[in-house]
């Protein structure tokens, strides 16, 4: 029972050469003919082998993508030691002003 994706020779081809998506559905037609229930012991370990392989594949895939995401997120957003701070001192005069009383709950809410 073939679930994957062969070359001419009609062996897989190497994992390396997938696409992500082509990886994704050989292992999931891996995992559907292993749960069948149908297979040879050999051809059960065989497919078993080949969707670790692909699953190893994914994984290392995936983790790079999350990397390259998490640098491109780190470019986007501004550097904190150059960001400027709110100027507590005008906020809490402001309230003082209008609500006596307000400092207190200012600090608190300034504070999270």
């Amino acid at each position: 029972m073939s679930t994957g994706s062969s070359n001419e020779t009609g062996k897989p081809q190497p994992v390396e050469g997938l696409s992500f998506k082509e990886a994704q559905d050989e292992l999931e037609g891996i995992v559907r003919s292993l749960e069948s229930g149908t297979l040879e012991l050999e051809e059960s370990l065989a497919l078993y082998e080949r969707g670790v392989a692909l699953l190893r594949s994914l994984k290392t895939r995936l983790t790079a993508a999350e990397q390259k995401i998490e640098v491109l997120m780190g470019e986007l957003e501004p550097d904190a030691s150059t960001s400027p701070e709110p100027d507590v001192r005008v906020v809490r005069e402001v309230l003082a002003e209008s609500e006596p009383g307000a400092e207190a709950e200012t600090e608190l809410t300034i504070a999270f």
